[in-house]
């Protein structure tokens, strides 16, 4: 568990997502998932990446970057190039790319872990990984498993001060679900899904009852609570 919650607020981190217009699968073959993580990783980009995932019809990164007009500019680049080459490809013509991109900005170290998990969990609420080891278009095994040079540094040395080893750094993506990082109505409904399929029988009375605090905080209504738990709404 990470042990720091130290405010990181001038060092700029951000959560970014692209998502295809309509929801369009622009990502759905390895070529093209590999070519969107080619153009992020491009050394001509002056940005930090520490964690990512690459989605059908979307992607997420964690990034380090000086100021957001850096950002803005990075990813109008990503976006253009990418859209060249899919359109190209694909034999289609205009947007490629819903609202070009969204960004929230990382306050605190420990946010910045929990941003880590959720990322790398996006397979898993998507039911296309038992696990996010499990994943490849995904930064997750570059922590601990496998040696490549594309990820911060900087931030590998920091999970690995805060991780002792794989195992703790799994584990840990593999807990208290519930309190990731939730950007969008799409991402909170994947999660909602995800938390009720894995949790509503594996839980004794108490823990569903804190659980259900939990999760009326994210927005759970009681009934749906009370259905999927199998609790009275009178304890929630």
């Amino acid at each position: 568990m990470p042990r720091l919650a130290r405010s990181i607020q001038n060092y700029n981190y951000f959560h970014i997502m692209t998502k295809g217009i309509n929801k369009e699968n622009i990502f759905y073959s390895d070529f093209y998932k590999n070519q969107i993580i080619r153009y992020y990783f491009d050394e001509k980009y002056d940005w930090d990446i520490l964690a990512y995932a690459i989605m059908d019809n979307h992607t997420h990164f964690l990034v380090r970057v000086d100021n957001t007009e850096i950002l803005s500019n990075i990813m109008k680049s990503i976006n253009i190039r990418y859209s060249i080459l899919y359109n190209n490809i694909e034999d289609r013509n205009g947007h490629l790319f819903q609202n070009r991109f969204k960004s929230s900005p990382i306050k605190s170290e420990r946010q910045l872990f929990e941003c880590t998990r959720y990322i790398h969990n996006n397979p898993v609420f998507a039911y296309i990984a038992k696990s996010p080891k499990d994943y490849k278009f995904s930064s997750y095994n570059d922590f601990f498993i496998e040696n490549k040079d594309n990820i911060s540094k900087c931030f590998i040395r920091l999970i690995k001060d805060n991780f002792k080893n794989e195992n703790e750094f799994l584990k840990f993506h593999c807990e208290r679900i519930f309190s990731l990082q939730l950007d969008t109505k799409e991402d909170t409904s994947i999660a909602k899904k995800y938390i009720m399929d894995k949790l509503k029988n594996k839980l004794d009375s108490n823990e569903k009852i804190k659980l259900s605090k939990k999760l009326r905080e994210m927005g759970f209504t009681k009934v749906e609570i009370s259905r999927k738990l199998k609790i009275s709404r009178n304890r929630i």
